[in-house]
């Protein structure tokens, strides 16, 4: 066995609602892809537990975009170049087959204090109602 590393570029797309969002006067797509507009906006915080590096794609501007449908659905799109370590046999190189994993996973500060996945529709003194429902 070897431990290798593999390079992943991913776009990760994630969905939750917003009631918070859902406003009369919003009738059509909103698209924010100003990294200010990005910021206010609430997002779950999504990590990759065995990455051993990570980053953000930056071209010109970063790789980032915030759709928010009129009934409060949040579409949260960023570009990412992750970096895993798998434990390889490469003792039938060239006719092997790898099973290499990558770990996604969530969880949010409410109050001062993480909360696990799987906290929905809970209350917060600065957020209000929301759902922790991400899809990745």
């Amino acid at each position: 066995m070897a431990g290798k590393d593999y390079e992943v570029d991913l776009y990760l797309r994630q969905k939750w609602q917003d009631e918070r969002l859902k406003h009369a006067d919003i009738t059509e797509v909103l698209d924010l892809n100003d990294p200010n507009l990005v910021k206010a906006i609430w997002k779950p915080e999504v990590y990759f537990p065995n990455a051993k590096h990570a980053e953000f794609q930056f071209v010109t501007v970063p790789n980032v975009l915030i759709r928010i449908n009129p009934d409060g659905e949040i579409l949260y799109m960023l570009r990412l170049k992750l970096t895993f370590s798998c434990m390889m046999d490469l003792s039938k190189f060239p006719l092997d087959n790898q099973i290499c994993t990558m770990e996604v996973a969530s969880c949010n500060f409410e109050n001062n204090r993480r909360t696990a996945p799987g906290m929905e529709n809970h209350e917060s003194s600065d957020h209000g109602k929301r759902t922790e429902d991400a899809s990745v």
